[in-house]
């Protein structure tokens, strides 16, 4: 299983890192901009979440699978 899950979320990778607010049309961009980084990042953290909760699942047969083998040996 593979955990490199996220890219790269960095100001600059997300695009974020030249906003220019100082113009009406540099204002609208920035928010474009941090709109999509904010996707990026939401889309990130369910990446995060989905292997978190595989992670459990298999801990949690390890575990099972443990138990079984331990009632095994002393029955």
């Amino acid at each position: 299983m593979s955990l490199n899950v996220v890219e790269n979320t960095s100001i600059q990778s997300l695009g974020v890192d030249n906003a220019d607010i100082s113009t009406t049309q540099g204002t609208l961009q920035a928010v474009d901009d941090f709109e999509l980084a904010s996707q990026t990042l939401n889309a990130a953290r369910g990446q995060v979440g989905a292997v978190g909760k595989r992670l459990v699942s298999t801990s949690n047969s390890f575990n099972i699978k443990i138990e079984n083998l331990i009632l095994n040996e002393s029955g």
